[in-house]
């Protein structure tokens, strides 16, 4: 059974491309109406490029076929001109695509175009609640005075050391197009690690990036449930395809899904080929260096330790702090 959001989408995605090309040819119907020159002068452009069509045959003189795209030309020249002496852009009778990049074919060489998929991940938002979320939880509602400047038995005060995991973040923003590092979050709960992956979210959605937020427990459900769909068509249009396709895969709480070997193969292949296709990624999680090897396969805990930035979170648990203020 194909995936009902994807069928969703491709619907809203197709009716979208329709009502605006009926807009268009509602625009060119009262331009005619207003200015029936104009409707001449664009059927005598089609009857020519008709009839170059048919005479591009072998055999056809290249003076016949210059004589007709010169007329072609002088029509095109003559209809500008009327235009613009209505007080209409010379461009107004040209379809105005809502993507320059597939021209609102919603594919680009055999693939779904960026276009299409924004608008799939957004059905996919809608459905988890997840842009409630980014409205509260983003930059602007981040808060320093949480974290104590007292450094205690740390090695840094808990608010440098969040000053510059905040830093790390605003660049990986800046330089995501470039060449920013995986990042790793971890630390005990309630530190706000969960919070600044959402705040990386929601500005790489605001700048257009396709940005997928999971949970490591629920990408293992997607993955499961795709590897076990009825037919080649479904996996390809499943939601798993788009965790290895997305501009940025965010994977939260790494280290509380169920561990099977199916698990660790699948997280290392969803993380491996991410690396190599040079797709960036975020992981969030309670699972320190030592804890992530002894977890996880040598394979796996190598290839994350060897391409992800880690950054410690630690401090008081800045939700009992919260419940305390309230």
């Amino acid at each position: 059974m194909k995936d009902p959001v994807y069928n969703d989408t491709l619907i809203e995605f197709n009716e979208r491309i329709m009502r605006r090309k009926r807009l268009h040819q509602q625009k060119i119907d009262d331009l005619y109406r207003a200015v029936p020159q104009i409707k001449s002068l664009h059927d005598g452009i089609n009857r020519a490029g008709l009839k170059l069509a048919l005479s591009s045959i072998p055999g056809e003189s290249n003076a016949k076929l210059e004589s007709i795209k010169s007329e072609i030309s002088l029509l095109k020249e003559d209809e500008r001109s009327l235009l613009k002496s209505k007080g209409y852009p010379e461009d107004y009778l040209e379809y105005k695509p809502s993507c320059n990049i597939c021209m609102d074919e919603g594919y680009v060489h055999g693939q779904r175009c960026r276009c299409f998929n924004n608008l799939l991940i957004e059905k996919y938002y809608d459905q988890s609640n997840l842009k409630n979320i980014l409205s509260k939880e983003n930059f602007d509602t981040f808060k320093m005075n949480y974290y104590s400047e007292e450094k205690g038995s740390y090695p840094v005060s808990p608010k440098m050391q969040m000053e510059k995991i905040l830093h790390e973040s605003i660049s990986f923003v800046k330089d995501f197009n470039d060449d920013s590092p995986n990042l790793y979050f971890f630390g005990d709960p309630g530190l706000g690690k969960t919070f600044l992956s959402h705040c990386i979210a929601k500005e790489l959605l605001d700048k257009g990036h396709v940005v997928i937020y999971q949970t490591a427990s629920d990408i293992m459900d997607i993955v499961r449930r795709s590897k076990f769909s009825s037919s080649p068509e479904d996996s390809q249009n499943h939601p798993s395809s788009y965790l290895y396709k997305c501009d940025l895969l965010i994977i939260d709480d790494l280290g509380t899904e169920t561990l099977t070997e199916f698990a660790n193969n699948e997280l290392f292949n969803l993380i491996n080929r991410r690396l190599k296709d040079d797709k960036k990624m975020i992981i969030s999680t309670n699972l320190s260096v030592n804890q992530l090897e002894k977890r996880y396969s040598t394979r796996l805990a190598s290839r994350v330790i060897g391409n992800f930035l880690f950054l410690e979170f630690f401090g008081e648990d800045i939700r009992m702090k919260k419940a305390d203020i309230l």
